[in-house]
């Protein structure tokens, strides 16, 4: 009889072990089931991460080797006359460029076709390739020109834009620039030679003065 209970007990203990090792296993099934969803989903988010850090570095890259048509007005140094230039101020060269002006513009308030900077050859025909430091200048005219309420109705507008369409790297990209001259309007540029020279002048004067209150 103890005999038959110590066997039943035994037989109890193996199997509420062998259960125990039952449930345990499942257990761990589960967890590991967990850590590898978790491995992947941590891996997962840091190709992702490491993607949109690889796109960030080549959109970067791009932006500082690309080609710019950067068009602009400017006046040089003790010329009256302002000027229109277009250049490339980027890195690589931009092909198959187009450039529209979007109204007549005509140089030094003349009005014809010789003097349209709409019909220039720039704005009429496609550039093959515009490679990087290459400048166009274009006159434009003097303030008067420009800005003179004798002339009427006005032969320029103050302001136009200009159209670049251009490629690199496999990609076409258009960009409008707004010329505006109105900030030119009453205002003086200076040669900073001449005013150099005036101050030269200046001072051999006061020496001049001061040499005959010596002799004096």
């Amino acid at each position: 009889m103890k005999w038959a209970a110590g066997a039943l007990f035994i037989a109890i203990v193996s199997c509420g072990i062998y259960q125990n090792e039952f449930n345990a296993l499942n257990v761990l099934t589960g967890l590991l089931v967990l850590v590898t969803a978790y491995y992947a989903f941590v891996t997962a988010r840091i190709a992702k991460t490491n993607e949109k850090v690889f796109h960030a570095m080549e959109l970067q890259n791009i932006e500082m080797n690309r080609p710019y048509i950067s068009i602009f007005p400017f006046v040089k140094p003790g010329d009256p006359i302002i000027y229109l230039r277009i250049s490339n101020t980027g890195k690589t060269a931009a092909t198959n460029v187009k450039m529209k002006i979007d109204r007549d513009f005509y140089k030094f308030a003349k009005k014809d076709d010789t003097n349209n900077l709409a019909a220039l050859n720039v704005f009429k025909n496609e550039i093959c390739s515009f490679p990087p430091g290459m400048e166009l200048d274009f006159y434009l005219g003097t303030g008067p020109d420009i800005f003179s309420v004798n002339i009427v109705p006005p032969v320029n507008p103050m302001f136009f834009i200009v159209t670049a369409t251009y490629s690199f790297f496999g990609k076409v990209v258009e960009e409008a620039t707004t010329v505006d001259l109105r900030p030119y309007l009453n205002t003086v540029e200076s040669d900073p030679l001449l005013h150099e020279i005036k101050e030269l002048v200046k001072t051999l004067e006061k020496v001049k003065d001061a040499l005959k209150q010596h002799q004096a």
